[in-house]
């Protein structure tokens, strides 16, 4: 869907769902090259003046691109921003403890990961 990019408030907040083509069980990986619709929305974000804003939030599930936190750090390479964490390692750890990526235990989400930390 597209939506326009009018800015109505002191919030922008930005949403990236996925169409559940990609199967939960593949989930924990990059399934999808998403990048070109990143792209878009850091063209729109680097042409906005984003003074003044008080909140800015930008959320991707994991049917984006199989891996919403490693799309999360894609986006915030493409706006130059650091990366929020290695989440390869998470995963690994996560897989070898309980395997909740390979046969969906339960449902992830960005708070399993323990060294979250805000920008």
């Amino acid at each position: 869907m597209k939506t326009p990019p009018i800015v109505t408030s002191g919030q922008i907040y930005i949403r990236f769902i996925g169409d559940r083509s990609i199967d939960d069980k593949e989930f924990g990986k990059i399934v999808k090259d998403r990048k070109k619709e990143m792209v878009e929305y850091v063209d729109i974000l680097n042409k906005t003046d984003l003074e003044g804003y008080q909140n800015i939030a930008i959320a991707f599930n994991n049917h984006f691109a199989g891996f919403g936190p490693q799309s999360a750090n894609t986006f915030l390479k493409l706006m130059d921003k650091p990366e929020i964490n290695d989440w390869t390692k998470e995963i690994e750890q996560n897989e070898k403890n309980n395997g909740f990526f390979i046969d969906n235990k339960h449902q992830t989400s960005i708070s399993d990961f323990a060294s979250f930390k805000t920008l």
